[in-house]
């Protein structure tokens, strides 16, 4: 499964609330890229 969790605090509760039942999980800190098509809808292109 995979969460987007916009701040720390909500992914502390959510392992705290599922320690039972995580076996791993990793952290991705998201691109510059991925914060233009979030906020823009479009992909950067150079011109």
């Amino acid at each position: 499964m995979i969460f987007r969790i916009k701040n720390a605090p909500m992914v502390l509760e959510i392992l705290f609330c599922c320690k039972e039942t995580i076996i791993d999980f990793e952290v991705k800190k998201g691109t510059l890229n991925e914060v233009f098509l979030a906020i823009t809808g479009k992909e950067i292109r150079e011109v």
